[in-house]
């Protein structure tokens, strides 16, 4: 059962999540944070924190909402170049 897009939302509600588990990793994760690279290209998602490659502009932070959920504002859309 799919919890999310991606499987991801803040702890405590509900079902674990693969960040859940990945965070639990203490040998390689030292940081309860992530970082999502979204491209034309595709994307990337690093657990632990963020790798600079990836972006050519700031670091963009989106806090959570009171709600206790990440929300990302859609500013514009282009499907099939339109």
């Amino acid at each position: 059962k799919a919890n999310g897009i991606m499987g991801i939302r803040p702890p405590g509600r509900g079902a674990r999540t693969i960040l859940d588990d990945l965070f639990e990793d203490k040998e390689h994760i030292d940081s309860k944070v992530f970082s999502l690279c979204l491209a034309e290209w595709g994307g990337r998602m690093v657990v632990g924190g963020y790798n600079a490659s990836y972006h050519r502009g700031a670091l963009q932070y989106v806090p959570l909402l009171s709600g206790g959920y990440y929300h990302v504002p859609l500013t514009s859309m282009v499907l099939n170049g339109k």
